[in-house]
């Protein structure tokens, strides 16, 4: 009996082997698409109440564009600061002109130091309060200096001692370290 058993299951192993094969499909590579699904309105009213079948939709998905990068927006504060600065030192500026022709005007009448309309020396210390190192200012204040000197010269050449001690005192508010100051001095002390 093991020998009917032994040859049933070779011939059906032999009949299982030798089959003939069925011509597979060869499986084709399809990219899988994202899809959307579209429904209609739920408002969507019909007389027959068909039913709304839902539609598949292919949705062709978009590469992504590299995205420039912004520039950095200046901050609003401070460029208002920056604005209104510039505005403060504009105005400084003019100020600033207006006072040396002012200056400029009170030189040209002799107002050096003594004046009721205002003088040189005063107009010019203003200037340099708002631009302390302002060389039409520092060069005015040194022009009123020589004016003095020279005055003083003509005075001792005619021996009008009290207008050089005028001037004398007229330039210690104008400079009290000044070099033409100590010389007018000096030439004084040997007047005596």
């Amino acid at each position: 009996m093991l020998l009917i058993v032994l040859g049933a299951a070779s011939f059906a192993g032999w009949k299982y082997l030798y089959k003939p094969l069925e011509p597979i499909p060869a499986p084709v590579f399809v990219p899988e698409q994202p899809k959307e699904v579209i429904t209609p309105p739920l408002s969507l009213e019909q007389e027959d109440y068909q039913e709304i079948e839902e539609q598949e939709v292919i949705v062709v998905p978009t590469v992504p564009q590299p995205v420039a990068e912004e520039e950095p927006q200046p901050d609003e504060q401070a460029i208002e600061e920056e604005n209104a600065l510039a505005e403060q030192e504009n105005a400084k500026q003019a100020q600033i002109a207006n006072l040396l022709r002012e200056c400029q005007t009170h030189l040209d009448a002799n107002r050096l130091t003594t004046g009721r309309q205002g003088t040189a020396l005063v107009c010019y210390r203003e200037v340099l309060k708002l631009e302390a190192d302002n060389a039409e200012a520092l060069d005015g204040l040194q022009e009123i200096e020589r004016r003095y000197k020279q005055w003083a010269e003509n005075a001792f050449r005619t021996n009008k001692l009290n207008k050089v001690r005028q001037y004398v005192k007229r330039l210690e508010m104008v400079n009290p370290q000044s070099s033409i100051l100590a010389e007018l001095r000096q030439r004084l002390e040997n007047e005596r």
